[in-house]
Order: structure tokens, then sequence, then C-alpha cells
């Protein structure tokens, strides 16, 4: 007996008194569908691990992508801090210097009355220059906030102050009144963010390791520089 006749003894089916044998050809389509359905899952399961290594991979390279892009944002952020740094601390001891002058004894009264004594103060507001920082404008975002938002009002209010303020000195005894008033109001907003700004920059310095330098933070003393 061939193989045939295990499920089919007769050929064709409905000719000739054939008779179709129903349960052996059930078996055999229950078989192939068991075989495809083996073969659909193995199937399904290859390209489901392949997928699954495909995220992987995707996901170890975004990371590694990230990574860089933040280490690349870091050394950007800590070469413009050492960039701007010297500068920065020479107008904070600038702004720190034009202070004193103004606390001095009666140092008010002889601003409005002699005319060297404002000369002195005026002098000493056009001393206070962001020229190095003023050269990297376009790159002060990568600072990030409150640091950047801080440098630029520091350097809004300079201009500020400087605006017209030798020539208000100049005029009237009014004027120069108005322009001490304005000086008094701004000085300490601008020597608080200038503070806030140096600071950021001696922590740039330690991070990547500078000594020997204005920004070492062995020359800090309770969060002020030490000149050695």
């Amino acid at each position: 007996m061939s193989w045939w006749n295990a499920f089919s003894t007769c050929w064709t089916p409905g000719r000739h008194g054939c008779v179709v044998w129903w349960d052996a050809w059930a078996v055999v389509v229950a078989a192939t569908a068991v075989i495809a359905t083996v073969f659909l899952g193995l199937m399904t399961l290859g390209l489901g691990l392949a997928a699954n290594r495909a995220s992987s991979a995707a996901l170890g390279i975004a990371s590694a992508e990230a990574k860089d892009r933040e280490d690349t944002a870091r050394n950007e952020r800590q070469m413009l801090l050492m960039w701007i740094g010297s500068e920065i601390t020479l107008v904070e001891e600038q702004l720190g210097d034009l202070a004193k002058r103004m606390d001095g004894p009666f140092a008010k009264a002889l601003f409005g009355m002699e005319m060297h004594a404002r000369m002195a103060i005026a002098d000493g507001v056009e001393a206070i220059q962001f020229i190095t920082t003023k050269s990297r404008d376009e790159r002060l975002h990568v600072l990030g906030h409150p640091l950047a938002g801080r440098l630029a009002r520091a350097i809004g209010l300079c201009d500020l102050l400087q605006g017209g303020f030798r020539q208000a000195c100049l005029n009237t005894p009014e004027s120069a009144a108005d322009a001490w008033d304005k000086l008094e109001r701004v000085l300490p907003m601008l020597r608080a963010d200038t503070e806030f700004v140096k600071l950021a920059c001696f922590e740039a310095a330690r991070e990547i390791g500078i000594a020997g330098n204005p920004f070492d933070p062995a020359t800090l003393r309770d969060g002020a520089y030490i000149a050695s």
C-alpha cells in the first residue's frame, strides 16, 4: 500500500465510486496548519529578536550621541567661562572700588559740589568694560540660566549706567544729583550679578583642574578672590 492510500484509497474523488476519506484529509489539513503555525511562530520570534537587537543598538547609539552632546556643551560652557573670567574678575574689582568711593566720607556732598569729584566717579564708571565678554555675546546662551541672564543683565545695566553719565556730571548740580541716584540704584545689582558670574568662573576652573591662576579655588576664601 502506498503512502497515498493512507488517507485516500482512490482517485479522483467523486468519480467511479471513489469516496473521499474526510477524516484522513482532516488530519492532513490539521497537520499542515500546525506546521504553518509553528513556522510563523518561529519567524515572528526571529523578527522580534531582531527588532529587539536593533532597538538596543539604536538606544545605545542615541545614548552615546546624547552623552557626546552633553560633553560638548559642558566643554563649551567651561571654555567660555575661562575666556571671560579674567575680565569679569577685573570688572568686579572695579565695581568694588567704585562702591568704596561712593561710601567715603561726604562722598555724595563732594560729588554735588566739586567737579573733580564728579569726574573721578565718572572715570570709574567709564572704566567698567565688557569688551571680551561682548565679543562672545552670540555664545552666551550656552551658559544656561540664571547665569546667562545675570551676565546679560550686568552688561545691560553697565551700558545703561554709562549712557550720558559723564555729560550729566558736566551739567547742572541737579543733573549730577540724578546721575548719582541712578548709580546708587544700579550699582548693588550690577555688583551682585558680576559676583555671581565670577564665582561661576571659579567653579569652572575647579571642574577642569586649572591651577596657578586667579580662578584657582585655592585663592578663594569664603567665596572671595584672594590675590597672590
